[in-house]
C-alpha cells in the first residue's frame, strides 16, 4: 500500500486526540521506502505519530523542505527516533532566517530553526544537499534550486536570510520539493512554496521528459493572498491541468473554494489525513 499521511498541520480533523501546530510535517510509504517530510516545530509530531501507529525508528530517509521553525525544529524532539538518519536539504539551508515586519524597516524576527552547531554530529545525522533533481528511490526524487523571480515591484518583503553579515531577500531557491514520478503522471509534495507555487510546478514539469505534476500535496503560502491573485493561481493551476490538490498548512481555504467554485477537485486537509497513492 501507497499512501501519504499528514502527522503535523495548523488544521484539526475530526480526530480529537490528534494535536494541531502552526507547522507541517508528512509521512510518505512509496516504493517500500518510508519518507519523512519535514517535522512540525515541538513535539507534536512524536504525539500524532504515535497515535496514528505509525513508528518514526522505520523511517529511512528524512527531509526539509526548508529551514523555517515550524518545518524543522521539531526534529529536536524526535531525534531520538531518528537517530543516523539521512536528512536532505537544500543547499542554504544552515543561513539564518528572519521575517521582517510590516511598516517597521528597522524590526525583525527570527523565523530559522534552533538545532545547535553540535546537533548533527550528536545524533549522527547526515545531512545530504539538494542541488538540482536528485532521485532517493526509484520513483521518488526531491527537486530544488527553483528559478525565482527576483525584479518584483513588491513594496514589501517579509522574508531574509542573513548571508555574509547581511541581510537580504530570501527568494528561497534552495526550498526542497519531492516529487512522486508515475507511469504518466507526476505527484508533487511541497511545504510551502516559498517560490511559488505555480513557479514549483513548471520548474518541476521542465525536468520530467514530458510528464506534467497532475496532483499537489501540502502548503501553498495562500492565506494572506487577495482575491484577485487567487483567482490568477486558481486559473494556473487548471491551465497546467493540475486536477488534484490537496492544501494545508498555509494554504488558507481561499484558494479551495475558489478551485471548487470552478469544479476542481480541491481539499482542505487536516492532521490526520491519509492520502492514498
Amino acid at each position: 500500500m501507497q499512501y501519504c499521511t499528514i502527522l503535523v498541520d495548523n488544521n484539526r480533523g475530526q480526530h480529537r486526540f490528534l494535536k494541531t501546530e502552526h507547522g507541517f510535517s508528512l509521512f510518505l510509504n512509496y516504493d517500500g521506502k518510508k519518507i519523512l517530510f519535514d517535522f512540525g516545530s515541538t513535539d507534536v509530531l512524536i504525539h500524532n505519530a504515535k497515535t496514528l501507529d505509525i513508528d518514526l525508528s522505520e523511517v529511512d530517509y528524512l527531509v526539509s523542505s526548508h529551514s523555517h521553525y515550524d518545518h524543522i525544529n521539531g526534529l529536536l524532539e524526535a531525534a531520538p527516533l531518528l537517530h543516523g538518519k539521512i536528512l536532505y536539504t537544500g543547499k542554504n539551508f544552515s543561513l539564518k532566517k528572519y521575517g521582517r515586519v510590516k511598516n517597521n524597516s528597522n524590526e525583525i524576527e527570527y523565523l530559522g530553526y534552533n538545532l545547535d552547531k553540535d546537533f548533527f554530529n550528536r545524533e549522527e545525522i547526515k545531512r545530504t544537499e539538494v542541488e538540482n533533481k536528485l532521485a532517493i528511490t526509484e520513483h521518488v526524487y526531491l527537486v530544488s534550486n527553483f528559478t525565482c523571480e527576483k525584479n518584483s515591484d513588491a513594496s514589501f518583503r517579509r522574508f531574509a536570510v542573513m548571508e555574509d553579515g547581511k541581510l537580504r531577500d530570501d527568494y528561497f531557491e534552495d526550498e526542497v520539493a519531492m516529487v512522486i514520478e508515475r507511469e504518466t503522471d507526476l505527484m508533487l509534495i511541497v511545504g510551502c512554496s516559498h517560490p511559488g507555487i505555480i513557479n514549483i510546478i513548471n520548474n518541476v514539469n521542465s525536468l520530467f521528459d514530458g510528464k506534467k505534476v497532475s496532483t499537489v500535496i501540502g502548503g501553498t503560502h495562500l492565506s494572506k493572498e487577495t482575491d484577485a491573485s487567487i483567482n490568477a493561481i486558481a486559473n494556473s493551476l487548471i491551465n497546467l491541468n493540475v486536477k488534484n490538490c490537496y492544501f494545508c498548512h498555509c494554504s488558507g481555504k481561499a484558494i479551495c473554494e475558489r478551485l471548487k467554485l470552478k469544479k476542481q477537485n480541491s481539499y482542505y486537509t487536516a492532521v490526520g489525513t491519509t492520502i492514498m497513492l
